[in-house]
């Protein structure tokens, strides 16, 4: 675990680092340069991007993650596996550029009316979608080989500098929206090409070794698991961001960006699920790979644990500040306040159930995760169908929420039936009493004249209240280690 604790605190750390990159930009450099309308176009064409690279992609983040460690040997380049991973994209691209122009119109039509500055930029879809998808690409190859913090520096922290760039490009007039539309594009680019260079660098980049897989049976297994894994990649990836795409077809660009703004804000509670997520795939595929039930079953619970013990903090943060965060956004963005709370709530749900997906993907019975995700989408289709015309975008955030709890709520039954294993401990009671404690400390606590004051004094006390609770009653083992640490070196 100690691998996990480590390049997971690290990422937790590169992660906040472009959360805070990432305020500034989506919560108020780009609303207050660009406007309601351009922003929302900037949104759409990120969703849009990462659904189609998702697509594309053909499974084959899934397959390296189930099937690296049979190849894993540093001193035969890992059998080539690289090459495999670089050349099936490369035709799920071809395949993506093909239903692209194929299905140009349609697609056209579908936002023709409420979204046409959109319509008029699509173009800028194909780079963006091949930026994307060998980000991924390259991304999941240094996860592989446990260079999880270079991956994350890369998306979070360097992605969003460049971003900044751009816009400031935009403001200073040096470019129109049309110019600043191709630099945001441009980004992406140097991005990929710098996660390149990485794995060149790390000494990880082996294009000239010949695929050897470790077995006849291999391609085919890695096949047949690539087939559902294309469904299930593509439904986790649609079930993200197909409600800000039906928001800005049935709503419009500005909605789009106002419900944009709003999920960002709600999701900062879901990144430590992703650092803790990068560096446990490759280590419970390996557990998987050698049978070793003991581990899985300790992943599973220290996963939920610990990322109960800081998304609940980040939780009961949000709810006290959303009086704050309304105060700092631009006018009308008042309309996504609940927004920020529901979509919270579901991921802390998320986090709550552990490596619940990680450990099915990589299990005997992958094929019910993939074939559930199929039915997620269908259900995140018709929640949002039925939602978002009736209660706006609140009824989009309603329709994560309900997606998110169902979801999760089948994967838990199932590992548990099928493996006998659930991830709660009773320590998970002292983080909601810690919680309850923090929100109540915000309660009695008056509203100061200050924004930016209420939100520290606010956050600050309730961080205080909590962690002293969460370190004395000894909840978590892993961050009373940390806890240790960090007071060992300050001494």
């Amino acid at each position: 675990m100690g691998i996990v604790i480590r390049q997971s605190f690290w990422n937790t750390v590169v992660s906040y680092a472009g959360v805070v990159l990432g305020a500034i930009n989506v919560i108020w450099l780009f609303p207050t340069v660009l406007g309601d309308t351009q922003f929302g176009v900037t949104r759409l064409l990120l969703s849009a991007s990462l659904i189609a690279a998702q697509v594309a992609q053909l499974g084959m983040g899934n397959v390296t993650f189930r099937f690296f460690p049979s190849f894993q040997d540093a001193d035969s380049g890992h059998r080539g596996f690289l090459r495999a991973l670089l050349l099936v994209p490369f035709a799920g691209f071809l395949l993506y550029l093909a239903l692209f122009f194929g299905l140009r119109d349609a697609f056209a039509a579908l936002f023709a009316q409420n979204a046409p500055l959109f319509v008029s930029y699509d173009l800028y879809l194909v780079p963006l979608v091949g930026f994307t998808l060998y980000f991924n690409v390259f991304d999941a190859w240094l996860r592989s080989v446990y260079r999880t913090v270079s991956g994350s520096f890369l998306k979070d922290v360097l992605l969003r500098l460049l971003q900044m760039t751009a816009i400031g490009m935009y403001w200073m007039q040096w470019v129109d929206f049309h110019g600043f539309v191709v630099a945001f594009t441009a980004v992406h680019g140097i991005v990929l090409l710098a996660a390149v260079y990485w794995t060149w660098h790390t000494g990880e980049l082996h294009l000239s070794v010949p695929y050897r897989p470790p077995s006849a049976e291999t391609n085919r297994d890695m096949g047949t698991y690539a087939g559902y894994a294309i469904l299930g990649g593509i439904s986790a990836i649609a079930v993200a961001n197909l409600d800000l795409l039906m928001v800005g077809a049935f709503l419009g660009e500005a909605e789009a960006g106002y419900y944009a703004i709003a999920f960002f804000i709600g999701t900062f509670i879901s990144i430590p699920e992703r650092s803790i997520s990068k560096i446990s795939y490759p280590i419970i595929a390996q557990a998987f790979q050698n049978d070793d039930r003991k581990l899985i079953s300790t992943m599973y619970a220290k996963t939920s644990l610990n990322q109960v013990v800081i998304g609940l903090l980040i939780f009961v943060g949000i709810w006290a500040n959303v009086h704050n965060a309304l105060e700092l956004l631009p006018d009308g963005f008042g309309v996504a306040k609940n927004v920020m709370i529901i979509i919270s709530a579901a991921k802390l749900v998320d986090m709550a159930t552990g490596a619940n997906s990680i450990i099915l993907l990589n299990s005997p019975w992958y094929k019910f995760d993939l074939t559930l995700n199929v039915l997620l989408v269908a259900l995140t289709v018709t929640t949002n169908l039925i939602l978002i015309p009736i209660l706006g975008i609140d009824g989009a955030a309603w329709a994560s929420f309900i997606t998110i709890v169902v979801y999760n709520l089948i994967k838990f039954l199932y590992i548990h039936f099928r493996m006998g294993m659930q991830p709660f401990r009773p320590a998970i009671v002292k983080v909601f009493i810690a919680g309850a404690a923090a929100y109540g400390v915000a309660l009695v606590l008056p509203v100061l004249p200050s924004v930016v004051f209420d939100l520290i004094v606010r956050s600050a006390l309730m961080t205080a209240t909590y962690g002293a609770i969460i370190i004395a009653s000894k909840a978590s083992e892993d961050v009373d280690k940390i806890a240790k640490s960090l007071l060992s070196r300050f001494r």
